[in-house]
């Protein structure tokens, strides 16, 4: 995950963006506009990415998540979305 607050288009805070690692190149898999980067915001969204995963039969289950957020912010979203990965 990756976000950047220098590139937002006007009424938004942050380019939000999820990666994965596909045969050893970084393959851009969801990039989300977010108002702010508040910890909720994070929650909201990624309860957003579950559901839509639901009807094609996929889950997010990762082993690794490497992010550049505040380490609490990170922490806020593994127990609110319930993630086991280790975060880096």
């Amino acid at each position: 995950m990756d976000s950047t607050f220098c590139t937002t288009p006007p009424n938004f805070e942050q380019v939000f963006i999820i990666q994965v690692i596909l045969h050893g190149s970084y393959v851009l898999v969801m990039y989300a506009l977010l108002p702010d980067h508040k910890a909720i915001t994070y929650v909201h969204l990624f309860n957003i990415l579950f559901a839509e995963a639901k009807p094609f039969n996929k889950k997010f289950d990762p082993i690794l998540i490497m992010s550049n957020f505040e380490p609490g912010i990170a922490k806020e979203i593994a127990l609110e979305v319930k993630l086991t990965a280790n975060f880096s």
